[in-house]
Parts: C-alpha cells; structure tokens; sequence
C-alpha cells in the first residue's frame, strides 16, 4: 500500500498540528540546559562536525551545561534517512531548497571551497596556480568516493586532475596531507578549522571558479515548539554567526 497523492499533501499539516498538540498538552518549564541531562543527537558531515562540536564543547564546558551533544555522521544525501530515526533531534548540512512538509529548516552558516596542503610538502609563495593545480597529486572527498564536484568544474573546460587516493570523509585528509605531495579542495570552514591544529597546513583559494553553498539545520516539525529543541537550534546558530552573511535569509 502506498499513500494518495491527498495523504502526502496532507502528511506535512497533521504532523505539525500533531506536534503543536503534543506540546500543549505536555510543556514543561522553561528549558534550562544546566539543569537538563538530556543528550542531543545532531546528524552531519565531518566538515561541518569540525566547526561546530569544538564551539559546541567549549561553550558547554564555560557555562555548565549538564546537557550531552551525540554526533552523527551525515550528508546532504541521507540526511533524510538520518531524520527517520526519532532520536535524532537536528540535520545540519547543504539542504534542498523545498524541502516535505514534515520538515523545518534554517540556515546557519554559508562557505565556498579553499585548497589546502603541507608546507612540508609544497611550496606555492605566490599562491597556488592553475598549472601547479592540475599538475600535482588530489585527495578526493566524496560519499561515492568516484566523482566530486571538482571533477565536474574541470571536465567542462576539458581538463582532469590526477587523483591518487578518494575518501568518503574529510577528517582523513589531515594524516596523509602530513605525508604525502597531495592537496585537498574542501570547504572553507574546515580548511581554517585543520590549519589551525596542524602547523604544517596552509591554505590557498582554489584557482578555479568555486561555488558557494548555504548549510541549514533541518528538523522534524513535531519538534518546533519543544522548549528543548528551540534551545538547541537557537544554540547551534548563535555559535555560527561569524559564518552566515550579513544578508543571508531565514526560513
């Protein structure tokens, strides 16, 4: 049995009055995360993880929170899938623009792309050119780990990269950057977030026309008015602010 066209229409409205009814019925006080023991499960790439779980930790430690933060690894492919889970409380990653009905989301932060390498292993003093960037070793982050967006951006001018190694995941990239004359191409936030645990990495702006991309939070509508969950999400943007343009939209 399969839902009507009707029952998907309406799926979005019945869950969020659901929700609505569930939190009048059983509201508490106000949420308080120093007094709460309450663990959060948020859901995400390794990328975004290496920018928010440090300020997260840091701020929880400072102000005394007794509330646990569980991360998750994710993507914008299977975010969806990770949301099925009921324990999960936030996605956070580059999310369609429409998004069903059951869902909610907010933008929290924006990035493009930098290149980044050892010192130990290359030396570009006037900044990373195209021939230097075509003409050396990649890393490749990609969940399929066989094509990523670079590949894309080079085979429209009729060129390739060499690409002796392809990881499902970023935080792999640190060990074999220390080791080996390769560069990786990942998103800006990451790039300063590794350059500044590892001395030997720098960065350069990748010589090719790199996108931006928004990253949002996304939750399950029959969350919204949960005092818990709206701590959590004002939470996670507030310590994201020094990453979202001036003119950047919410929805």
């Amino acid at each position: 049995m399969v839902p009507t066209r009707k029952a998907q229409e309406l799926a979005g409205p019945i869950s969020q009055a659901l929700g609505r009814l569930d939190t009048l019925l059983d509201r508490g006080p106000d949420f308080d995360p120093r007094e709460s023991e309450r663990t959060f499960h948020l859901a995400m790439s390794d990328d975004i993880e290496s920018i928010i779980a440090p300020r997260l930790i840091q701020e929880s430690v400072s102000s005394g929170w007794r509330v646990k933060f569980s991360f998750h690894q994710s993507n914008a492919a299977i975010w969806h899938n990770r949301l099925e889970d009921p324990a999960m409380d936030l996605a956070v990653g580059p999310m369609p623009t429409h998004l069903p009905g059951e869902f909610r989301h907010r933008q929290i932060m924006s990035g493009s792309y930098l290149c980044i390498y050892s010192r130990k292993q290359f030396d570009f003093p006037e900044g990373l050119t195209k021939q230097e960037y075509l003409s050396v070793g990649h890393i490749r982050v990609s969940f399929s780990t066989q094509r990523g967006f670079i590949d894309d951006l080079l085979e429209a001018e009729g060129l390739t990269r060499s690409v002796p190694l392809s990881l499902s995941h970023f935080a792999g990239i640190l060990p074999v950057l220390h080791r080996a004359p390769v560069i990786a191409t990942i998103p800006d936030f990451a790039a300063h977030a590794y350059v500044a645990v590892a001395e030997d990495l720098v960065v350069s702006p990748a010589p090719l026309t790199v996108p931006t991309f928004a990253v949002s939070t996304v939750w399950r509508v029959t969350a919204e008015d949960d005092p818990a969950h709206q701590w959590l999400r004002d939470t996670i943007a507030s310590l994201s602010t020094d990453l979202l343009p001036d003119q950047a939209s919410f929805d």
